[in-house]
């Protein structure tokens, strides 16, 4: 399993996460790395999906918003893992946090995921499940259900 990072997660996470939590296996790379950095997120994705990789996971909620960009992602197949908007603000050992915390329901979600689908992290360091985001397609809502 091929995962991203946009630029709003440090590569320091990655590699941290990637070090300790990661599935064996599995390869955890961040946009800043692969080159892909500065790139609108339309490029940066469909060239990582291209590429042959499987999820990304972004910090920028706004990203949800964009419908046209939700479902050029949908069509590419990619798994979008949205991290909530108040993680962008934290300190960087509470991203960490909250990343190590949440990563085996990250790896379980994305096991379980239909391909194009969109999940929401929970904010904080509860016990609930990523929720599965609502996208247009066609102009309907495709179904929403949680893992």
């Amino acid at each position: 399993m091929r995962l991203i990072a946009d630029e709003m997660v440090s590569p320091k996470i990655v590699r941290t996460i990637s070090d300790t939590v990661l599935s064996p296996g599995w390869i955890f790379e961040s946009v800043i790395t692969a080159n892909l950095r500065g790139k609108p997120d339309e490029d940066w994705i469909l060239t990582y999906a291209r590429a042959g990789g499987n999820v990304f996971i972004s910090a920028d909620q706004k990203m949800l918003k964009r419908e046209a960009l939700l479902g050029g992602i949908a069509e590419t197949g990619l798994i979008g893992i949205y991290l909530p908007s108040a993680w962008a603000g934290q300190r960087r050992d509470e991203q960490l946090a909250h990343f190590i915390h949440w990563w085996v329901k990250i790896e379980e979600t994305v096991r379980s995921s239909t391909s194009g689908a969109a999940w929401v992290v929970p904010k904080g360091l509860g016990t609930s499940e990523l929720r599965q985001h609502k996208v247009m397609q066609d102009g309907q809502i495709r179904k929403v259900t949680t893992v």
